[in-house]
């Protein structure tokens, strides 16, 4: 049987590494994988562009989380989820030309609102637990 204090330890590892992890990917993956795009397609790519989906990304993710009850704390959504579609939709349709000068696919850009989701919820506080009633 396995341990149950490995998985609260293996939980608390995570929410700590979450916010590391997601400036990593910002800061050294997605730069990386925009030169590996370039190099393969010899389309250009701008980095502002990225920097604002990646921004208006972040702004979705805030208000999904803004939008529910528990701050969707303990909410695993899975990625090809509809939320992600319609959030990348929004985005798409406030920003029209941004997608084509970052060179992403609108798939791309649902996954830069779950990342962004999925940060969001490691580094948020656990949604309290309601508390129990008064006895008389």
């Amino acid at each position: 049987m396995s341990d149950p204090t490995a998985a609260i330890a293996a939980s608390t590892l995570v929410a700590d590494i979450a916010p590391y992890a997601a400036a990593f990917i910002s800061i050294v993956v997605v730069p990386w994988a925009v030169a590996e795009f370039h190099k393969l397609t010899g389309a250009k790519v701008s980095q502002a562009a990225l920097d604002k989906l990646s921004a208006l990304a972040k702004a979705e993710a805030g208000a999904m989380m803004t939008a529910s009850e528990t701050n969707l704390a303990g909410v695993a959504i899975p990625l090809g989820s509809k939320v992600f579609a319609d959030a990348a939709a929004r985005i798409i349709a406030g920003a029209p030309g941004v997608l084509a000068a970052a060179g992403l696919t609108p798939e791309a850009v649902a996954t830069m609102v779950s990342g962004h989701l999925g940060a969001m919820q490691a580094s948020s506080p656990a949604a309290a637990a309601p508390a129990a009633p008064l006895a008389k």
